[in-house]
């Protein structure tokens, strides 16, 4: 799946094209990642909150969730938040197909399964967005996003009330931390990389939208 900032990022790139507000598209866009972690995994578990219908398949059926929120609502007070988790969806599906299945397909060829692996992957993924921060500290979307303060769940019955509450905490507490220098390497992804994965999936995002008649700014 994406990272947190990857999906920010294209929310705030869409704002220019969508008359939405800015806090629900963006609390939306990283909204099916706001369950918390157990001894036993993720709840709410991974296909309730990304719409993985199929029984031990990664497949996310965005489509259900459009039908299911967002057909036919445009003009409904929690719209634009259903919006963004929407994207969040789609951006999901870009990333698997562009990023985290050729890098499996790759390496583990040669490594085998190897938890250990996946975390060093994940580590060049989650540091490139410290490192985008880093450079662009005044960026727009992750200013609306850190200065959050309350946000109930108004809208899943499948989260708890403060669950978007407590995941905006953990993410800008989480991208505060630098436990290695930005300055170094990228083995399996790069800050290139990311820029190009962004611009594409914003253009499957629009393509979508306007597929759908929604509204975009010209």
């Amino acid at each position: 799946m994406a990272t947190w900032m990857a999906h920010i990022r294209i929310a705030k790139s869409l704002l220019r094209y969508l008359e939405a507000d800015p806090k629900q598209l963006i609390v939306g866009s990283i909204g099916p990642d706001c369950g918390y972690i157990t001894d036993e995994g993720f709840l709410p578990q991974k296909p309730l909150t990304h719409w993985q219908l199929k029984p031990k398949s990664k497949e996310v059926f965005s489509e259900f969730f459009f039908q299911d929120y967002l057909k036919g609502q445009r003009g409904d007070e929690n719209y634009d938040f259903y919006l963004g988790y929407y994207l969040h969806l789609i951006t999901d599906i870009k990333w698997h197909e562009m990023v985290s299945r050729p890098i499996m397909e790759n390496y583990m060829q040669t490594l085998g399964w190897d938890p250990l692996f996946l975390q060093e992957v994940r580590k060049d993924w989650y540091d490139i967005d410290r490192l985008y921060l880093r450079q662009h500290p005044q960026d727009y979307a992750y200013q609306v996003f850190q200065g959050i303060r309350s946000f109930p769940n108004i809208y899943l019955p499948f989260f708890s009330e403060d669950a978007f509450e407590k995941k905006i905490d953990f993410i800008c507490k989480f991208y505060q931390r630098t436990p290695r220098s930005l300055e170094r390497s990228f083995v399996y992804f790069s800050p290139e990389m990311m820029d190009d994965f962004i611009s594409l999936a914003l253009i499957s995002c629009k393509e979508d939208l306007k597929s759908k008649g929604i509204l975009l700014i010209k």
